[in-house]
């Protein structure tokens, strides 16, 4: 590894946030998913060799995380 490795590639919705990142060695944060106020509710990982994890949270109306799991 050098200098010019690039070790994750990232893409941006239209919205200019965080849409996806794809990491050297094929592991992935494929899917961030908002709700309607822009909040993170659930991100989807997938790896090379094991079961992906979806990670949510579930907000309370002041936006606070009310309920956290996969």
């Amino acid at each position: 590894m050098n200098g010019n490795d690039v070790l994750a590639a990232v893409s941006y919705t239209g919205q200019q946030e965080l849409a996806s990142v794809a990491y050297l060695g094929g592991s992935q944060l494929a899917a961030v998913v908002r709700d309607g106020a822009g909040r993170l509710v659930e991100q989807q990982w997938t790896f090379p060799s094991a079961t992906g994890i979806t990670d949510r949270a579930t907000r309370s109306q002041s936006g606070r995380i009310a309920v956290h799991g996969g």
